[in-house]
């Protein structure tokens, strides 16, 4: 009877630290995909912001390359940052566990010399650039929403009241 108890107590704790596992791998896998998330939602307003800074440009017969030039620098390094932790992700997703090897190990899909990152130490994310929120208005033409410091409509192309 005794070993049937002692059997028992390493069944459930066998159990509990596969689910400490899973929930660990679990938070860290949406953790990562958050950051990837607002890392392509910075991505979409750098590209909104460039259509309205060239059109904006071009219209006062001043585009330069300067700022376009910054604006690309930052989206390839967005992309960079959205593929590696796409990449991430991924590899989060398809670890494995490993019974008896505690609750943050695990086995990527993939051979991988750096291992699962809650084993590793993160090294600090570079900070985003903050996308202001500007005040909007709706277009005379078209009806759709457009920023107050817009020359264009982002949806038609309609000039704006100044």
């Amino acid at each position: 009877m005794q070993d049937f108890v002692e059997a028992a107590k390493r069944a459930a704790a066998s159990a509990a630290d596969r689910a400490t596992w899973e929930a660990n791998r679990m938070r860290r896998s949406g953790s990562r995909q958050r950051e990837v998330d607002l890392s392509q939602r910075e991505r979409t307003a750098l590209l909104e912001q460039i259509g309205t800074m060239v059109l904006d440009l071009e219209h006062r017969g001043q585009l330069a390359p300067d700022p376009l030039v910054a604006l690309a620098r930052r989206l390839r390094t967005l992309d960079a940052e959205i593929a590696s932790g796409l990449a991430e992700v991924q590899s989060i997703r398809t670890e494995t566990y490993t019974p008896g090897a505690g609750p943050h190990s695990g086995t990527s899909g993939g051979s991988s010399a750096k291992g699962p990152s809650a084993a590793r130490p993160q090294p600090p994310r570079p900070a985003a650039r903050p996308v202001t929120i500007e005040a909007e208005h709706p277009c005379p033409s078209c009806g759709k929403s457009v920023r107050d410091n817009a020359a264009f409509c982002p949806s038609c192309g309609a000039r704006q009241p100044a």
